[in-house]
């Protein structure tokens, strides 16, 4: 208290304006935290779309390399020889395009990504070709090391959701995604299955079991998606299911359930291929749509809080200038008119005036 009434009065002023300015100023770059903080996380939902976009299309590209890599083995090199080619390469071009977002990313994503061993999973692409083209590898092994790879992948979406919990339209978006990849990717492995049954002319215990399951977890996966999803996707989702080219992929699924260790089910292969991949490109425009719409969803809301970020920051600052020359101004007032009238006083107590 001594050291308090050692002060001028001005001084005094000086410190009480001082602490009102930081107490404000706290309170105001509390809330530029939260903007900061929910930019952030938007911007990391607007990037790892974009590393989703470049994903999905690899995911689509492997997906259909895995088909045809099964029947070639499983026909012993003789079917698919050009088609596989010719899918490697449509798969290398966005291999290398996932490179490049992957490249470009810093930060959480970046960290998040490399517990995913992403970059280790491309690699995988190459030691698996490698090992078929050398046949050191099974039909069968190559569906699951493929399956693999693909599964890791996905697993990108999974992040997306993550960091999409705090919007909730957003978070809707991204979850109808996850599990529509999951759902596309089923029919992909039922693609594949098939096919390497279709060539060998038979359904042996390995192929019944795995169309089996993955027909039956897409039960699951339907009702996450339809609960999730926006109706026009949802809508789209179940006309694809009402048209004929599902119905073939219906009619050989139960064929194959239904032959269990049965030679001879007359399947063709490449009849098969072609119908299964009409139905997954159909799944994949959907897919695309979905991305796009995600895509769009979160760039807006990041444009939000950023103009709420710097309108913030603005007004912080405007008004600290504003409060400290106010505070000037009203201290250099009252401190003149103290000081008047301390000399007006001490005139009179002079007998001055």
């Amino acid at each position: 208290m001594k050291l308090w009434n050692q002060f001028t009065i001005k001084q005094k002023l000086f410190f009480v304006f001082f602490i009102l300015i930081a107490l404000t100023f706290y309170l105001a770059f509390s809330i530029s935290s939260n903007y900061y903080e929910e930019y952030t996380i938007a911007n990391n939902v607007k990037s790892l779309t974009e590393i989703s976009i470049a994903s999905s299309n690899l995911v689509h590209e492997l997906q259909k390399e895995r088909g045809l890599t099964g029947g070639y083995l499983s026909s012993g090199r003789t079917e698919f020889v050009q088609e596989l080619s010719m899918q490697r390469q449509a798969s290398n071009k966005w291999l290398n395009e996932l490179r490049k977002f992957l490249n470009k990313e810093k930060g959480n994503i970046s960290r998040e990504i490399n517990e995913l061993e992403i970059f280790a999973t491309l690699e995988m692409v190459a030691n698996l070709r490698n090992d078929v083209d050398n046949t050191k590898i099974r039909g069968i092994e190559a569906i699951v090391q493929y399956t693999n790879i693909i599964g890791n992948l996905i697993q990108i979406n999974r992040i997306n959701v993550d960091y999409s919990s705090e919007f909730r339209n957003i978070y809707s978006l991204a979850k109808s995604l996850y599990a529509f990849t999951q759902i596309k990717e089923n029919y992909g492995q039922l693609r594949a299955n098939i096919n390497r049954i279709a060539v060998n002319d038979s359904v042996d215990y390995a192929g019944y079991q795995n169309v089996s399951r993955i027909f039956h977890l897409n039960n699951y996966l339907f009702s996450d998606f339809e609960y999730y999803s926006q109706e026009s996707f949802k809508i789209r989702f179940n006309e694809l299911h009402n048209k004929d080219i599902y119905n073939k992929i219906k009619n050989r699924v139960d064929l194959v359930l239904n032959n269990f260790g049965v030679k001879g089910i007359s399947i063709s292969p490449r009849e098969w291929f072609s119908n299964s991949t009409e139905f997954i490109d159909e799944l994949a425009k959907i897919e695309s749509d979905i991305l796009n719409k995600l895509l769009q969803s979160s760039n807006n809301l990041s444009k939000q809080y950023y103009s709420a970020l710097i309108l913030n920051t603005s007004l912080i600052i405007i008004f600290i200038i504003f409060s400290i020359f106010l505070a000037t101004y009203i201290i250099n007032r009252i401190s003149r008119n103290i000081q008047f009238v301390t000399e007006q006083i001490v005139k009179v107590s002079r007998g001055l005036i």
